[in-house]
């Protein structure tokens, strides 16, 4: 999980959006190395069917552990944390640029009010719980994505 500042990242129970196919290879403009983060905290390296994080031995397969859609003309990255939530990621190719929904916890409700309902929950020892929306919650959550740097 990539932490902004004092932002927190909000993370998904579902790959996003849901109801939509993932594609089975990264596409070539995709692929190679990453620096993310305002400052490259750290690195991704996207292969045709896998994902390396900052260089460890860990490899994240596609469909699997990593879920790539393209919704909306751009690409929707899913990158699975334990036990059960996504971190999710947008990324456009026109601009090359990779986006998170990150917001600090005093602007968590503006996300109940793009979606029009209460999907920000908290568990009893008040922690946020993965956001569980629909495919259209999700479009109306989209331009709340902020930019990350990402540079080949």
């Amino acid at each position: 999980m990539l932490i902004l500042g004092s932002c927190d990242q909000i993370s998904f129970a579902e790959p996003q959006p849901v109801h939509t196919w993932s594609i089975k290879r990264v596409p070539e403009t995709l692929r190679g190395l990453h620096e993310l983060g305002p400052s490259g905290e750290f690195s991704v390296y996207l292969g045709k069917d896998f994902l390396t994080i900052d260089g460890k031995s860990d490899t994240l397969w596609l469909n699997e552990d990593v879920v790539v859609k393209r919704y909306k003309k751009q690409y929707v990255i899913s990158l699975k944390n334990e036990p059960m939530d996504w971190d999710v990621y947008l990324y456009d190719p026109e601009v090359q640029g990779l986006k998170m929904l990150a917001l600090k916890p005093r602007n968590r409700q503006k996300i109940n009010d793009v979606v029009g309902k209460k999907v920000v929950k908290f568990d009893k020892d008040g922690n946020l719980l993965p956001l569980e929306l629909s495919k259209r919650e999700f479009r109306k959550l989209m331009p709340l994505f902020t930019g990350v740097s990402m540079d080949d």
